[in-house]
């Protein structure tokens, strides 16, 4: 790993523990509504690394701007999700 790449690594782990931090210290309802979402089984529904880069990239890593595209992508696989659900039951 090289010295830009170990920079990078570095400022990603001091953002995951700093969100890690803010998380813990959540109380009350959005503690409980950070639960409901940590408690969510998406399977193979999950989002592929190539589709979150490219909401990313275009959004440039701004998750406020790109929030309501995310929850579009959200609603489309949810979708995906209940139909395949319905054909297996038949």
């Amino acid at each position: 790993m090289n010295e830009q790449e170990r920079a990078a690594y570095e400022r990603a782990h001091q953002s995951y523990l700093a969100t890690k931090a803010r998380r813990e210290a959540l109380e009350g309802k959005e503690k409980k509504l950070f639960e409901m979402i940590e408690d969510v089984e998406v399977g193979r529904y999950s989002a592929s690394v190539s589709e979150v880069l490219a909401i990313a990239k275009v959004y440039n890593n701004n998750a406020i701007n790109s929030f309501h595209s995310i929850f579009c992508f959200g609603f489309i696989k949810g979708q995906r999700a209940e139909k395949a659900k319905k054909r297996r039951k038949k």
